[in-house]
């Protein structure tokens, strides 16, 4: 994305305008260019954050969902409690999700589809918020099957250009339970 502000900065250098005074129409429209594409990319940036948090969810590796939080994060899931800072976080994942384990057993489904994402980026550039519907199949224990849909509210903050999630959400608005009997 930033190949095509490089292309008109040199179209303006050799139209002999390079970025003047604030009064400069042209160097007021590159600054408005790049702002935009600034937003674009940081809309994308948090889009991948995102899907890394669904693809690390749907495989069980707990460990390297909380590396998309910031350190002061926030998570609140399904009213299991508040969970505030990385170390907390951690325990969430790793002990409550992962019951001490780094990857789903062979026998486990998590599926969780993280759809229709809005994101808005604050005007500081520094912090952004967003929404996301998931669905998820979680094959609870042998030949049982959790259903579940619902509503993910999300704030980011970028620091040292990286985007994390720093406030995390999720209400269930439906869920329904498939147990399978085991008579042998």
């Amino acid at each position: 994305m930033r190949l095509p502000l490089f292309v008109l900065s040199l179209l303006l250098v050799s139209c002999g305008q390079t970025r003047g005074s604030p009064s400069d129409p042209a160097a007021a429209r590159l600054a408005a260019l790049e702002a935009r594409v600034t937003a674009i990319e940081d809309v994308k940036n948090i889009e991948r954050l995102i899907r890394a948090y669904g693809y690390y969810f749907d495989k069980g590796l707990w460990r390297e969902t909380t590396t998309l939080f910031s350190d002061d994060a926030v998570v609140e899931i399904a009213q299991r409690g508040i969970y505030r800072g990385r170390a907390s976080i951690e325990r969430l994942y790793v002990q409550l999700f992962g019951h001490g384990k780094e990857c789903l057993a062979s026998n486990r489904l998590n599926n969780h589809l993280i759809l229709q994402p809005i994101v808005t980026v604050n005007p500081d550039g520094r912090d952004a918020s967003g929404r996301a519907r998931i669905i998820g199949m979680v094959a609870v224990r042998d030949g049982d099957l959790l259903l579940q849909e619902g509503l993910y509210n999300l704030e980011f903050h970028k620091s040292a250009g990286i985007w994390r999630i720093s406030s995390l959400h999720y209400r269930s608005e439906e869920h329904t339970s498939e147990l399978q009997s085991h008579h042998d």
